[in-house]
C-alpha cells in the first residue's frame, strides 16, 4: 500500500475521489503539490475545499502540474452558487 505522499511522487495522472470531512480537508495542499511531477495531471471530482486553491495558484505560477488541472469542483463554489442566486433575482427578465 501506498501513502499519498508516494502516490503524489510517482505517478502521472492523480485522480481525487474521497469525501470530505475534517480529515481530507486540504487532503492536496502546497506540501504535497511540491512532491507531484511536473508533467503529472490532477483531477478533483470530489469536494471541492479537499484540494487548497491556494496550493493551486502557486502550482500555476511554479509550472507543476504540467500535464493539466481539471476541476469539477472547487473551494468556494457555494458561496459563488449563492450569489448567482442572489443576482439571478435582482436581474430578473421580470424587471427589464
Amino acid at each position: 500500500m501506498f501513502s499519498l505522499e508516494e502516490l503524489l511522487k510517482h505517478f502521472d495522472i492523480i485522480v481525487v475521489m474521497v469525501p470530505y470531512y475534517s480529515k481530507t480537508h486540504h487532503m492536496i495542499n502546497l506540501e504535497n503539490i511540491k512532491l507531484v511531477k511536473d508533467e503529472a495531471m490532477l483531477i478533483n471530482t470530489a469536494r471541492g475545499p479537499i484540494v487548497d486553491t491556494e496550493a493551486l495558484i502557486w502550482d500555476l505560477q511554479n509550472r507543476k502540474l504540467q500535464g493539466g488541472i481539471t476541476l469539477d469542483v472547487f473551494e468556494g463554489e457555494r458561496v459563488l452558487l449563492e450569489m448567482e442566486k442572489i443576482l439571478e433575482n435582482r436581474f430578473s427578465n421580470s424587471r427589464l
